[in-house]
């Protein structure tokens, strides 16, 4: 059985390897698409179409097409570029692009461009100088700027140079806040991080402050250009310094606490492996637009939310709900001893006790009370039921660890204080998907996973979807081994450590006893007192680990425990110390495995319910060298799983 494909299993490992490498690498399942993208008939196939920006009823956008106005003047210059507006003919169809202002049209370059809130007045890039002969103003000392524009009487005008313009720099890519009292822009000046840095000045009674770089985790030695101030606060970049996925690509930031948050960058088909910049969109990122050069040209293209955009996820601190326990009916302490029993093994004695909970739910607390003299057990011993609710707390609620191909339970408070209306959207590694508040998820392979619950409420009056992530790790293990293990060194109950003088002799093993799942009330408070009695003997075998008599009365003692609760599984996992070679080792933990084995599944009802393993040296709970320190990892672990009417299978 188990125990004796332990043994095979070492020589597959290999093997096991490549073909675990070659499932990761080839996958099973597609990442969900999160926006879908699709290029604007009205983009050129001849030209280059980028930075659009909202106006009106269409899109205001560079380009270096030449519309009919622009032929007579910029025929021979194919690089230049124009300011262009396209508006719809249609809800699926648009007119043809042309000239936005003949005002602002020069004969060198111009844009990109951003509004004021109300539209009247409008900031965009171009040269510095643009009067006089075009070979002698056309050159590469002639910096771009950021210039400004009034619309009056329908017509652009008062065009005037942004003050912090500097001949021996470049400003450009501006996009003014949604108050119209921040612009932001890129500019190669002194002072930065290296190429182009974002910088942003404040409008205060009227008048620009100085730039301010907005610092090390925006900027990079690299360039940083094409902000974007979305209404919902963020500001999306375009960057070819952080982790890009080739060329530029679009990242948002947003402030917390007066500092900006490392920049995220948009999943998806939004970014590719070419140049993605200049991006616009509304103040949920449901719908936009952007630029991206992936086919010869560089074209502009639409973009749809598949599922609702949720951003960053933040890691709440872990559940926990801690009460205080206390009996107020026998106060003597000199005769009487209080015991809690509060599930999973977890003992507490005295009159008054604390228990923390680390999920919300309803629970059970046995208090026993026992003569200290003569040692009985009163009759009035009794369950406490009671339910520990959310309250406050949001964020994902379940275990910590569980193990591959089983399932676990995953789950949002829906008392929570968030939102009274809300829709649940959870990422297990493929992408959000619309799910309920709780949701059962089994991971195929062993690791460390983050788990993400994407939470959307309704509007507000401003138009704006409240959504908010959360994320939880989770360890995903192996075995029931591993996971008992696990659960043991986490908590913060402690429980004394017993070492029988047995343990000196060869074949000797001390007992260790493990709860997963819920084990709650009287009944298993009386299974837990007796595991611990069994815990303070040690399990003994021949020098053919065959069980002596004591050991087969102790195992008994497990096989009448296993028929009187069919809801239990039972998990048996044999380790050694590290005083022999690591082979040995392994060899004798499988054989004592086996033996346990084959004692105990010919007397359990449905021994499907039972698993043995020996593993050797490979699991150590103590590392010291010390002999008596050493003797701790020589164990045999009794894995009891609360698992119902599920057998399980390793």
């Amino acid at each position: 059985m188990q125990a004796r494909k332990e043994k095979q299993n070492v020589g597959r490992l290999f093997k096991f390897i490549i073909i675990t490498l070659l499932f990761v690498c080839v996958g099973t399942k597609a990442q969900l698409q999160v926006f879908s993208v699709k290029r604007t008939s009205f983009s050129s196939a001849v030209a280059s179409d980028f930075s659009p920006v909202y106006y009106k009823n269409g899109l205001v956008f560079c380009s270096n097409a030449l519309t009919a106005s622009a032929v007579s003047i910029k025929s021979d210059e194919e690089n230049l570029f124009n300011i262009l507006f396209v508006s719809r003919k249609d809800s699926l169809t648009w007119k043809s692009p042309e000239l936005f202002s003949n005002e602002l049209f020069t004969i060198l370059n111009e844009g990109p461009a951003t509004f004021s809130p109300d539209g009247k007045m409008v900031f965009f890039a171009r040269n510095n100088i643009v009067e006089g002969k075009f070979r002698e103003i056309n050159k590469p000392s002639n910096k771009y700027g950021i210039f400004s524009a009034e619309l009056v009487d329908g017509a652009w005008s008062n065009i005037s140079p942004f003050p912090h313009n500097n001949a021996n720099y470049m400003l450009g890519t501006p996009s003014l806040s949604a108050d119209g009292q921040r612009l932001y822009f890129a500019s190669d000046m002194p002072g930065g991080y290296g190429g182009m840095d974002l910088y942003y000045c404040d409008l205060v009674n009227g008048e620009w402050l100085k730039p301010v770089n907005m610092g090390s985790s925006i900027n990079t030695p690299n360039d940083e250009a094409y902000p974007f101030a979305c209404p919902s606060g963020r500001l999306f970049f375009s960057s070819d310094g952080h982790n890009s996925m080739g060329g530029k690509d679009i990242f948002y930031t947003t402030i917390i606490s007066g500092k900006w948050t490392v920049p995220v960058r948009l999943e998806g088909d939004i970014n590719s492996t070419a140049n993605d910049y200049g991006i616009v969109a509304d103040i949920n990122l449901d719908y936009g637009y952007f630029s991206s050069d992936r086919r010869k040209y560089a074209d502009i293209y639409s973009f749809n939310a598949s599922v609702p955009h949720f951003g960053p996820c933040e890691e709440p601190e872990p559940f926990e709900q801690c009460f205080k326990f206390f009996d107020e009916r026998f106060t003597d302490t000199l005769h009487l001893e209080h015991e809690w029993y509060f599930g999973n093994g977890t003992v507490k004695k005295g009159i008054s006790v604390e228990h923390c909970f680390s999920q919300p739910g309803n629970y059970i607390a046995v208090l026993t009370i026992k003569h200290f003299i003569a040692d009985t057990s009163y009759s009035l011993a009794a369950e406490h039921h009671f339910d520990i609710g959310a309250g406050a707390y949001s964020g994902i609620i379940a275990d910590n660890a569980c193990v591959a191909k089983h399932s676990v339970e995953f789950m949002f408070p829906q008392e929570n204080p968030l939102n009274k209306n809300y829709s649940c959207f959870w990422d297990f590694g493929q992408g959000f998907g619309p799910s309920g508040a709780t949701n059962n998820f089994t991971f195929a392979n062993v690791g460390t996973y983050t788990v993400k619950l994407g939470i959307e409420g309704t509007k507000d009056n401003s138009g704006r979807i409240f959504r908010k992530c959360f994320a939880k790790k989770i360890d995903v293990l192996g075995d029931y081994q591993q996971l008992a293990v696990f659960n043991k060194n986490t908590s913060t109950e402690t429980a004394p450590v017993f070492v029988s003088e047995n343990l000196y002799s060869q074949n000797s093993y001390r007992i260790l006893n493990y709860y997963i799942g819920r084990f709650e009330g009287s009944k298993y408070a009386l299974l837990n007192s007796l595991l611990d009695s069994l815990a303070l003997n040690s399990l003994d075998f021949d020098e053919n680990n065959l069980p002596l008599s004591g050991t087969v009365a102790i195992l008994d003692n497990y096989i009448e425990i296993l028929n009187n609760n069919a809801d239990i599984n039972l998990a048996v996992a044999v380790h050694q110390n590290n005083r022999n070679s690591s082979k040995y080792s392994l060899e004798q933990t499988v054989q004592v495995a086996e033996s346990v084995e084959k004692y105990m599944a010919q007397r359990v009802i449905n021994n499907a319910r039972l698993t043995f393993s020996g593993y050797g040296d490979i699991r150590p709970v103590v590392t010291k060298s010390i002999e008596n320190a050493r003797l701790l990892n020589k164990r045999v672990e009794f894995i009891f799983i609360k698992n119902d009417d599920n057998p399980i299978k390793n």
